[in-house]
């Protein structure tokens, strides 16, 4: 439910809680399934503000992420909760996980 009220980062605490005492396999893979998405939005909500601020200065988008490090509007590129790079698109601006389940349904 914290999910579905979008409380991302408590969200996030209370599946890393489930994850690290999980007693099986399945309650391993559902809380790291919930983290790595959950973990996607809120990368993406920041990076999409950064993204945005960048465009603003520059009048076009980021050819790559790094460019925003470089401008120094990000201390580092976050990456997935599986360690992976986000995928980025420059001509849209856009950036995708590799590895990201829809688990959240809009009512």
């Amino acid at each position: 439910m914290v999910y579905m009220k979008d409380d991302l980062q408590y969200a996030y605490q209370l599946w890393m809680d489930i994850y690290k005492r999980a007693k099986d396999k399945l309650e391993l893979n559902v809380a790291r399934n919930h983290l790595g998405q959950i973990k996607f939005e809120m990368d993406k909500k920041f990076l999409d503000q950064q993204i945005s601020l960048f465009k603003q200065k520059y009048k076009r988008f980021p050819s790559e992420l790094a460019q925003l490090k470089r401008a120094g509007l990000v201390k580092e590129i976050p990456r997935d909760f599986f360690g992976d790079d986000y995928i980025y698109d420059p001509k849209k601006g856009t950036i995708i996980a590799k590895r990201v389940k829809r688990w959240k349904k809009s009512f």
